[in-house]
This record gives structure tokens, C-alpha cells and sequence, in this order.
């Protein structure tokens, strides 16, 4: 049987137990804005479409700023838009270290054979010390969960550990720009309808006890079983199927 995913599983974002001033969190928010930069910088390069995503979306448009405690950031990318090009630039930061996120060299040999391979993330971490290690602040590494939203009928949905996390598919289809921290960032233009989706109706009131179980969110988790299978890709014909 499928585990279900609770809130902080669903966002890879386990809020950080540390007694830290207010000082601190201003350097470690400044930390991921600069992370950032170097994503948006390379995407935007090779014309990827992506928005500032989950947990750091919800916290910049309803608080005004990354949620505090959270271990990191997220984005969304576009499944259609992974291709060698991006990929190869992404190098500098792009992170190895966990097998629940796609192996860079995995996805350049998926851009090239014609196959279904089953669904994964990025984690990408382009702030580096001169021995190439990820920056830490406290101890805390600086990095960004980059979601990959691959079509499923009329819906967008990624794979993180054993559940499918989904937002209707029109939400993903045009963005706005805005700026924050002095870093130009990305938003899907029906943001709060794509907040509502992730989290429900009740996304503009803070909930420390939120489950998206509890919830019975449209976002999800959803099972394999629920969509009959598991859900493989095909970067070549750009196609999926559920086997």
C-alpha cells in the first residue's frame, strides 16, 4: 500500500526546529533569493518556462516572504522545456546526492533514447564553496527543489516520493512577472486559483497542523492506483503512458 504524504513530506520542506534572531532568517531568505537568481538566469537562457512554486510561492504571495523555518525553495519548470541544452548548462549547481531527484547524467541519456522512464525532480544548489561543496548557513545547506509538471489529461502533475501532487492544467499556461528582494521572479497569472488547488480553500489562513490528506485537496497526494499505474515519460516524443 501507497504512504500518503503529509504536509511537510508533500513539500520536502520539514519546517527547521532552530532558535534562530530575526537577522538570521533575513540572511538565509537573501541566501535562496541569490539561489535563485542563478536558476531563473539559466532557465531563462534557454527560454524555460517557470514560476516560483509550492511552499515559497505560498509564502511570498500571502506573507510577503519565504515562510520561516523553511528548509528551502521551490520551483516549477515544464516538462516540454527539459532538454540537453538546459541541462548541461544547470551543471554548476545541479545536485546528485539524493536518488529521490533525477541524476543529471540520467536525464541527458533520457533527451537522447527514445523510452518511458518513471518521473523525478530536481535539486538544484548553484551556491558553492571554492571545494565545489553547497553552501551552509548554520549548517543549513542552500538549495531549491526544481518541480518537473508533466502533462496528465487535462491536468499538470509531478512525482515526489510515493504520491502525484496535480493543478489543473490551465493554471501553468500563462505567468506574470514580479519582483521580490530585488530579484525578478516568475507567478502563474491565476495564482491564487493554483494556491487554492495546492492547498485549498483556506491557503490564506497560516496552519501549522495543515495536511493536504486531511485537506482532500484537488493537489493531491494521489496514488498510483488512483491513475491506474505508474506514470512514465518519453523526453524524446515528449508523451506519456501509464503502465
Amino acid at each position: 500500500m501507497e504512504k500518503l504524504l503529509t504536509y511537510g513530506d508533500w513539500l520536502n520542506e520539514e519546517m527547521m526546529s532552530v532558535d534562530w534572531k530575526e537577522a538570521d532568517h533575513v540572511e538565509w531568505e537573501k541566501l535562496h533569493m541569490e539561489n535563485i537568481n542563478m536558476l531563473r538566469d539559466v532557465l531563462s537562457k534557454h527560454k524555460t518556462r517557470w514560476w516560483v512554486d509550492c511552499g515559497t510561492l505560498l509564502g511570498i504571495h500571502r506573507d510577503g516572504g519565504i515562510i520561516s523555518g523553511d528548509s528551502d525553495t521551490d520551483l516549477g519548470i515544464l516538462a516540454e522545456d527539459i532538454n540537453p541544452d538546459v541541462i548541461n548548462d544547470m551543471s554548476k549547481g545541479w545536485d546528485n546526492s539524493n536518488a529521490m531527484f533525477y541524476n543529471q547524467k540520467d536525464v541527458l541519456k533520457y533527451c537522447e533514447d527514445d523510452n518511458y522512464y518513471a518521473i523525478k525532480n530536481i535539486k538544484w544548489a548553484g551556491l558553492r564553496n571554492k571545494n565545489n561543496t553547497i553552501t551552509k548557513f548554520k549548517g543549513k545547506e542552500v538549495w531549491a527543489d526544481l518541480f518537473i509538471y508533466f502533462p496528465y489529461k487535462n491536468d499538470r502533475f509531478y512525482k515526489f516520493a510515493d504520491g502525484y501532487f496535480r493543478t489543473h492544467g490551465n493554471y501553468l499556461n500563462t505567468f506574470t512577472t514580479f519582483t521580490h528582494k530585488g530579484v525578478s521572479l516568475k507567478k502563474p497569472k491565476m495564482v491564487e486559483k493554483y494556491l487554492e488547488d495546492i492547498y485549498g480553500k483556506g491557503w490564506k489562513t497560516p496552519n501549522p497542523e495543515y495536511s493536504a490528506v486531511d485537506a482532500n485537496i484537488y493537489g493531491g497526494p494521489i496514488t498510483s492506483k488512483d491513475i491506474g499505474g505508474t506514470y512514465k515519460w518519453n523526453f524524446v516524443k515528449q508523451d506519456y503512458k501509464i503502465v
